[in-house]
Parts: structure tokens; C-alpha cells; sequence
């Protein structure tokens, strides 16, 4: 048998965070890295943890798992990532619109990632023509708060009034596709948020020089159950949850994940690359609207 481990990273549970909030910040120049997080990443092996669900797709769902796979062949031409940007955005919406049968879905954020060196220069930059690295520190993409927070930045307040008044369902949707086809380095894992406990989350502050924003990253609990779809290619898409305002068992369902390294892929792997979007989808709560998944 080929040996096989995989690796996230987790957040080490330092005495500091019993004072102080967990944070890190991004594309700040002049401060020592000391000062630009008092967070520790701690490697663990969770390949014991982890369950490869090829040929059983249809068994998980986005009302049960908070997570599913999809077949979906995009028309959008992979090119850089300022022309891709809104015809994809585009897309994705269209597809959100059908599965949640909602016209009201706004996506704010396509990212593209490539697991690759980057220069100082690239890291400090904020341009979309710079891909961004595979993130493989455990966490989810927001809190209740930082969700909403985010939400309240792409409406006008009258129609935050309308969203947040108790009567719409808000979520934010993450829908990841490899570009790289199959993903073999760096795949996406997806915990099981069933077997998370509320003491495995630090709540932290993520502050870039246009925003701040709250998400959620996660201590390291041996009971974590991970899911990957193994060989993933750029027609199997990945639909997870990073956000409900009325989850079905009022507990809290958005899905933490990371990039899992593999230590024995082999030397003529091709890095993974991907795209990933975040978009905002409004239902009403009542009457029930099923979701399409």
C-alpha cells in the first residue's frame, strides 16, 4: 500500500487568546511579522480523520451536510482572472438562482488560487492578476456576526432593513471548481460541522487595508470527521455553506475547510489551481422554498 497522510492547519489554543481576540493582517507593509498576527498555525496529520466520497456524491447534501457535489461544465474560458471575473460571476449566479429558485442572489467574490511560490512583491498586491495561494489553515469563511457584516456591505440599508428583518433567509454560498483537472496537490477538505464542538472555535479577526472581517478558525478536536472528492476535476464542482442566518437545527452549519497537503504526491504533480466564488442568496423563510441540490 502507498503511504498516505494529509495535513491542515490548525490554530494552536494559546493562553493569550484567554485576553486577547485572535488576529491576523493582511498586506500591511513596515510591521515585523511578530505584529501581524499573534496566531500559531499547528500541522496535524488527519488522514485518519478523512473520508474520500468518490462514487457517493449524491449521498451528501446542502440541507443535511451543508455541503454537495455537482456535475457542471462552465462556459466561461479559463483566461485572467480581471476578464474571467464577471462573465463567471455571472454564470455561478445563474446556476444559484435555479438551485435556490431565488432571483435574489448577488455574488461578491471570484478568487482564483494556485499553489505556487509567490514574491513579496505578489503577496502584498492586491491585484486580481496575482492568483491567490491555497489556504490551508481550518476555518470557515465567517461568524454569525462577520456574516452579516458582510451581507450589510453589498446592500443599500434599505434593503438590509428588508433582508435582515427575520422574514428572508440569507446565506452565503461558496462554490469551488478546480481549474487544475484532476486536483491531486492541495485538494479541498470539508469538516464535518456535525462533529464540531462550539469550544474548537476561535472567533478572528481577518483585517486586510479595505476590510475586517470575523471568521471563524478552529482548535484541533480529534473527533473532526473531513470529507474530500478525490481526483475532483474542473466538471465536479463543490457547493458548501460559509453562512445561515436560519440553519435548520439552529445550530450553527457553516462548513470549515482547507487546503489538505499531501505529502507523497508524486514529483510530477501538476499544482493545483482553482476558482473559487462567494455569493449572497435571499429565500423567504416562509413559505418554505426547497433547495435544489
Amino acid at each position: 500500500m502507498e503511504p498516505f497522510a494529509a495535513y491542515v492547519d490548525y490554530t494552536a489554543d494559546l493562553e493569550i487568546f484567554k485576553t486577547e481576540k485572535p488576529y491576523e493582517l493582511y498586506q500591511v507593509e513596515g510591521l515585523p511579522q511578530s505584529d501581524l498576527t499573534n496566531v500559531v498555525y499547528e500541522p496535524h496529520n488527519i488522514a485518519c480523520q478523512l473520508e474520500d466520497i468518490r462514487g457517493r456524491e449524491s449521498n451528501f447534501s446542502l440541507h443535511e451536510h451543508s455541503f454537495c457535489y455537482m456535475k457542471h461544465t462552465s462556459q466561461v474560458p479559463v483566461v485572467e482572472e480581471d476578464d474571467m471575473m464577471h462573465p463567471y460571476a455571472t454564470e455561478v449566479n445563474g446556476l444559484l438562482k435555479q438551485m435556490f429558485n431565488t432571483p435574489h442572489v448577488i455574488c461578491y467574490d471570484v478568487r482564483r488560487r494556485m499553489n505556487r511560490p509567490y514574491s513579496q512583491e505578489e503577496s502584498m498586491s492586491s491585484s486580481r492578476s496575482v492568483p491567490s495561494p491555497p489556504v490551508t489553515l481550518v476555518h470557515t469563511d465567517h461568524t454569525p456576526s462577520g456574516g452579516w457584516g458582510r451581507i450589510k456591505r453589498h446592500l443599500s440599508d434599505a434593503e438590509f432593513r428588508k433582508f435582515a428583518s427575520g422574514e428572508w433567509r440569507a446565506r452565503i454560498i461558496n462554490v469551488w471548481r478546480p481549474i487544475t483537472s484532476p486536483v491531486v496537490d492541495s485538494p479541498l477538505g470539508l469538516c464535518d460541522f456535525r462533529t464540531v464542538d462550539n469550544d474548537d472555535l476561535l472567533a478572528s479577526d481577518h483585517v486586510s487595508v479595505i476590510s475586517t472581517v470575523e471568521v471563524f478558525q478552529l482548535k484541533h478536536n480529534k473527533n473532526h470527521h473531513w470529507y474530500y472528492l478525490k481526483n475532483q476535476t474542473s466538471n465536479e464542482i463543490c457547493i458548501f455553506l460559509a453562512f445561515d442566518s436560519h440553519p435548520p437545527e439552529k445550530i450553527q452549519n457553516y462548513v470549515p475547510h482547507a487546503a489538505i497537503t499531501l505529502p507523497f504526491c508524486p514529483p510530477t504533480t501538476v499544482p493545483r489551481e482553482s476558482i473559487e466564488t462567494r455569493s449572497i442568496v435571499f429565500t423567504p423563510v416562509t413559505p418554505a422554498t426547497p433547495v435544489n441540490d
